[in-house]
């Protein structure tokens, strides 16, 4: 398969789960890493970055996450490729939503930070 066509999956199921409703499950684990650390400048917290490969990599390192996070796989690809594309899809949901801001500097290096708001859609869920 050429890459092309491997972008061009990629792309149609990126976009076909990006108009899905919020996975609150999922939603609640990714919020709630983001919200461990943070610093505190007079009246604001400033959350600390966290990058998509992270992010993945301790959601799936984690048993009880994976064994939550199986029932929401397609069978797209492998089980590690798919937990991490979910958990891209969900960050775009949350940027939407002005959840989560996106951090772009050069070379493609994107972070991601929870915001107040987004604290505050994580406190309503819980």
């Amino acid at each position: 398969m050429s890459n092309i066509t491997k972008v061009k999956e990629i792309n149609n199921f990126i976009g076909k789960n990006c108009k899905e409703p919020i996975n609150e499950t999922l939603s609640i684990m990714i919020l709630s890493l983001m919200s461990c650390d943070y610093r505190q400048f007079k009246n604001l917290k400033i959350f600390d970055e966290w990058y998509h490969a992270d992010i993945s990599d301790i959601i799936y390192n984690d048993n009880d996450a994976r064994e939550e996070i199986k029932k929401f796989l397609t069978g797209w690809r492998t089980e590690k490729e798919e937990i991490k594309l979910i958990i891209r899809i969900e960050l775009y949901k949350h940027i939407i939503l002005k959840n989560i801001r996106e951090i772009r500097r050069k070379y493609h290096d994107i972070s991601y930070r929870l915001t107040e708001q987004g604290e505050k859609f994580l406190n309503e869920k819980l």
